[in-house]
C-alpha cells in the first residue's frame, strides 16, 4: 500500500513525463503555438460553491493577517502606531481639511452618475449577471450604514 506522499510523487512524475513528452513533439514538428486551455462554463450550483469558497478563502485571509498582526514585535507595532498617529496629524491639518471636505463632495455627487451607468449597464446582454452578482457604490454604503 503506498501512502498519500508516494502516490502525489508518482502522480507528479507522470504529470512530467507527459509534458517532457509534449515539448519534445512540439519541437520535433516546430510548434511553437500556445495550447488553448480549456475553458470550464460554470453552472449556477458551481457558481455558488465558488462564491462560498472565495467568502471563506477570504475570510481564511483576514485571520492570518490578523494573527501576523497580532504577532508583531513590540517595536514594529509602536512603530506602526507612530506612523497612524502622524498620518491623523496631517490629515487634521487646517490646511487639509478643506482638500478632505472638497474630496468628500466630489465623491457625494459623482455617486448617483456611477448608479445611473450601473443601472444602464444591467440592462446590457453578459454584463447584466456580472451586475446583479456585484454591488453598486450607493448600495455599499447603505448596507455599511445599516450596520
Amino acid at each position: 500500500r503506498k501512502t498519500p506522499t508516494q502516490i502525489a510523487l508518482q502522480a507528479y512524475k507522470t504529470r512530467l513525463a507527459q509534458a517532457t513528452a509534449d515539448l519534445q513533439e512540439r519541437i520535433a514538428a516546430g510548434d511553437v503555438t500556445p495550447r488553448p486551455r480549456r475553458k470550464l462554463e460554470l453552472d449556477s450550483e458551481a457558481q455558488r460553491a465558488k462564491a462560498a469558497h472565495e467568502s471563506v478563502k477570504r475570510r481564511f485571509a483576514e485571520m492570518v493577517l490578523a494573527k501576523r498582526l497580532q504577532n508583531r514585535s513590540w517595536w514594529v507595532k509602536t512603530m506602526d502606531w507612530t506612523t497612524k498617529a502622524r498620518r491623523a496629524g496631517v490629515l487634521s491639518s487646517p490646511l487639509i481639511l478643506p482638500k478632505l471636505l472638497s474630496a468628500g463632495a466630489q465623491r457625494l455627487a459623482s455617486l448617483p452618475i456611477e448608479d445611473s451607468v450601473a443601472w444602464g449597464l444591467r440592462r446590457l446582454p453578459g454584463i447584466g449577471e456580472i451586475a446583479r452578482r456585484s454591488q453598486t457604490p450607493l448600495q455599499l454604503i447603505k448596507r455599511c450604514a445599516a450596520g
